[in-house]
């Protein structure tokens, strides 16, 4: 269900927008994303932006352009999906997919993360993983999928995210 923004949503989504722009708007709108349909300045409470200011903003807009991701070209930016799993849909952006990495791997899934705390879910890479080699057809164990922690510049890669079969296994005993 959807929820209200929250400072750190609107936080996040400010940045990723900045990423948008600073990778080079072709990516951003060239198709492979979705434009916004609100600009974030313009939701309410936008006069919360203090507690996540534009100091914070530019300082980690100037960590990722500084980092190892900075300077290199995602293949898709922002890439939308659909893919139903355990007969619920799931949908979603990829905030970026690198392409021949030159490991053993043909695609990296990366989501970058602005939050202070280094703790996201690995199931999120298991849904993107997934949703990108289905999308692409892709073998799914060509797919490598990451967290990239902005203020940390550090790269998580699980290596044990699970696949359809145990996603559906995990949604069927939910339900």
């Amino acid at each position: 269900m959807p929820q209200p923004p929250s400072r750190a949503a609107r936080f996040g989504t400010r940045f990723h927008l900045w990423i948008e722009r600073y990778l080079g708007p072709d990516l951003a709108t060239g198709g492979l994303g979705q434009q916004l349909l609100v600009d974030p300045d313009d939701l309410p409470d936008r006069a919360d932006a203090g507690a996540y200011g534009e100091e914070e903003l530019g300082a980690l807009c100037e960590a990722f352009a500084a980092g190892r991701f900075g300077r290199n070209v995602p293949y898709a930016l922002e890439a939308p999906f659909s893919v139903v799993i355990g007969g619920r849909l799931v949908r979603g952006r990829i905030d970026a997919v690198y392409a021949d990495v030159g490991e053993d791997f043909r695609f990296r899934v990366v989501d970058w993360k602005t939050n202070l705390a280094e703790k996201a879910d690995p199931l999120q890479l298991a849904i993107y993983r997934l949703a990108w080699a289905e999308l692409t057809g892709t073998p799914l164990e060509d797919v490598r999928a990451s967290f990239y922690y902005v203020r940390s510049a550090e790269l998580v890669s699980p290596g044990d995210l699970p696949g359809r079969a145990e996603l559906q296994a995990m949604l069927d005993k939910h339900t």
